[in-house]
């Protein structure tokens, strides 16, 4: 990540939102102050994993023509899962409260914000 986006980032709590989507998305590796981290989104592969019913996840992937060739694609899949669940949190509450987290929202994540604001309209 460019360290000016690091720093604009980390120069408040107001992007906490935008870190953790980043977090989910990428991982521990980009090394967010605001994060869930690893375990957290990959805790629903784990459960699955935990109960032996991977190879049943993989086949709901496989019929979605999801590429789901292997469990290491599958733990993603999971994965983007429970980050745009997230995500999907972390824009809603920006949305609710407005303000600087909702000018980071509209910053960094602009595609989702617009994904987002035409689902609600539609629901209109």
């Amino acid at each position: 990540m460019e360290s000016e986006t690091r720093k604009d980032l980390f120069s408040t709590n107001a992007s906490s939102g935008v870190q953790d989507a980043l977090d989910g998305m990428f991982g521990s590796k980009v090394g967010m102050h605001w994060q869930h981290g690893d375990s957290y989104y990959n805790r629903k592969y784990n459960d699955i994993k935990s109960y032996k019913l991977e190879k049943i996840i993989q086949s709901a992937y496989k019929s979605l023509k999801m590429d789901a060739s292997n469990q290491a694609k599958v733990k993603a899949l999971v994965r983007n899962y429970e980050t745009a669940s997230e995500m999907w949190a972390n824009i809603m509450s920006a949305v609710t409260c407005g303000g600087t987290e909702l000018e980071y929202v509209k910053k960094y994540l602009p595609n989702s914000y617009e994904a987002y604001i035409k689902i609600m309209k539609g629901l209109k």
